[in-house]
């Protein structure tokens, strides 16, 4: 069973979104925004009511959110069919056009073209993090590249990889619900297993033997910081770790950490208050 509330955003509704979801994120809630309501839910067996309350009661103090709902259990839904029906393409300008299998396709030479069909899963395109993690791929040469994509979600981001010639890639999500729609959303766009193979784990594959070009890891903050150690470890000589999923406050936490495994800070962009880092293996 899973337990689920509903959060009324105050405005500006789009960053209050992403502060109260990167928080709720942390403490492993997944979340999805329905006009100004941010819909969220967890697993019951990792809920802490007291936890919860006083962080929603910080909400309300500090003027992000207005009101929040009871909770209430419910079994494991496919949430995104709550608002798939006003699921709109996204447009990454210059670089991709994001679409489900029942939009019209952009048909432009120019522009990759990737169907995704989310199912409880996160990376749509519509989150900032998303484009700023495809952005920063895109200016880099990915050709026979063999790349690790840690929280694939939708798998969006190793599709774009396999897309931009990377010769293998591994993604991983501890979510049945994700690696069963990762697994769709290859077969929409042509991509085989042996392109792009996918893992239920939750811990980074140092027992693979596999080295890689790339790490692409959009989580949040907390499981990055567990994680970046193993990421290291599996980086080529001379590879890239792509980190987001986490905000202005956390960034000389995050940088402070990677550095300590021989890896130097190449580049950060910013999107609506979200961030992505960009380090090269020394």
């Amino acid at each position: 069973m899973y337990l689920t509330f509903s959060i009324q955003l105050n405005t500006p509704l789009d960053e209050n979104e992403s502060i109260v979801s990167a928080f709720l994120g942390q403490y492993g809630f997944e979340t999805f925004t329905q006009s100004n309501l941010v819909e969220s839910f967890i697993a019951e067996d990792a809920f802490n009511e007291e936890v919860t309350i006083n962080l929603l009661d910080q909400f309300i103090e500090m003027g992000l959110i207005n009101s929040y709902s009871d909770f209430r259990d419910v079994p494991k839904v496919n949430w995104n069919e709550e608002w798939e029906k006003n699921f709109e393409p996204v447009l990454v300008p210059g670089i991709c056009h994001i679409r489900a299998s029942f939009h019209t396709p952009l048909n432009d030479s120019n522009l990759r073209e990737i169907l995704i069909t989310p199912k409880m899963s996160f990376g749509t395109g519509h989150h900032s993090t998303t484009r700023l993690m495809i952005q920063a791929m895109h200016n880099m040469n990915l050709s026979q590249a063999h790349c690790l994509d840690m929280g694939t979600g939708t798998g969006i981001l190793g599709i774009y990889a396999v897309m931009e010639g990377a010769k293998y890639v591994l993604a991983i999500d501890n979510d049945e619900w994700c690696i069963e729609n990762c697994f769709e959303n290859l077969m929409a766009n042509g991509i085989t297993p042996q392109q792009m193979n996918v893992s239920l784990s939750a811990n980074v594959p140092l027992d693979d033997h596999q080295y890689y070009d790339l790490v692409i890891a959009n989580i949040n903050r907390n499981v990055l910081l567990e994680q970046i150690p193993d990421y290291a470890k599996i980086l080529k000589n001379k590879g890239s770790l792509l980190l987001s999923g986490f905000h202005l406050q956390d960034i000389e936490v995050l940088k402070q950490k990677v550095t300590q495994y021989h890896l130097k800070w190449v580049d950060q962009t910013e999107e609506s208050g979200w961030y992505c880092l960009q380090f090269q293996k020394a």
